[in-house]
């Protein structure tokens, strides 16, 4: 499973562009980031960290267009050392614009990742997005694939499912500069599973969106176990510049999904 999605993956990121290639250009989205997020807390317990620190890399690629629609893949290669995952994901997007201001958009993601201790995990992502000029709407649903309940330190622990939604109001301070504030709401959980994880996040991003776009991001978690978290972090996205690319729009066109990577993992009852 792992060499054959590796393969894909691989494959995937050579791929040529479709014959729109002179206005639409595959787009490389490159992120680190530090924080401790609640999805993540329970393998940074079994690792016995407090920190987590990540790289995360996607690809997405144009490989049809129709009228005002795009569809796309997005491969992913992803990096938490705090919880010593390690993973990569694939899958189609679909995206329609359906007026000059608005932008629809589904996809469906194939994570794979392995822990450290030789755990594997696969979670299948079902999404859709809204973008507007002035809000975003993304939501998401995890369904496990790959289920098995594992036992670290003589504790049992199983993936879970859950959903989250992120709303984010954008501010264009000028035409190469934008300040956004996000707030999102999540929650896992399992049959079996003693606690359900739920958290609920607040950020601010600011972004410059000429030639190669980046942005940094501040957020502060508040968790179902009373801590407050805090992150950051880094990101650049790099293609060439094109008469495609140029507005927030479009931008948006081609962005990577907002997904939670990484496995979320409860203690068994």
């Amino acid at each position: 499973m792992l060499l054959y999605t590796l393969a894909l993956c691989g494959a995937s990121l050579l791929l040529p562009s479709t014959s729109q290639a002179d206005v639409i250009r595959n787009v490389f989205h490159i992120q680190t980031s530090a924080d401790n997020y609640l999805h993540n807390e329970t393998v940074l317990d079994i690792n016995g960290k407090d920190k987590s620190y990540g790289l995360n890399v996607d690809s997405i690629i144009p490989a049809s267009k129709s009228e005002g629609g795009l569809v796309m893949i997005n491969s992913t290669l992803f990096y938490d050392n705090g919880s010593d995952v390690v993973g990569i994901g694939l899958g189609p997007i679909y995206r329609q614009k359906l007026d000059t201001n608005t932008l629809y958009s589904v996809y469906g993601l194939l994570n794979y990742s392995s822990l450290q201790t030789d755990t594997k995990n696969s979670t299948l992502v079902l999404g859709s997005e809204i973008f507007g000029k002035h809000f975003d709407v993304h939501m998401n649903s995890y369904f496990p694939v790959q289920s098995d309940t594992e036992t670290f330190n003589s504790v049992d622990y199983k993936l879970m499912g859950g959903s989250d939604i992120i709303v984010t109001r954008h501010f264009h301070l000028n035409y190469a500069t934008e300040l956004c504030v996000y707030s999102s709401i999540s929650q896992f959980y399992e049959k079996n599973v003693t606690d359900k994880l739920s958290s609920s996040k607040l950020g601010i991003n600011i972004a410059n969106t000429t030639g190669r776009i980046k942005s940094l991001s501040l957020v502060v978690e508040m968790g179902n176990d009373d801590d407050v978290r805090y992150g950051a972090n880094l990101a650049f996205s790099l293609h060439s510049i094109s008469p495609y690319v140029l507005s927030s729009l479009n931008h948006a066109m081609l962005s990577a999904p907002k997904v939670i990577r990484t496995p979320v993992l409860g203690k068994v009852s």
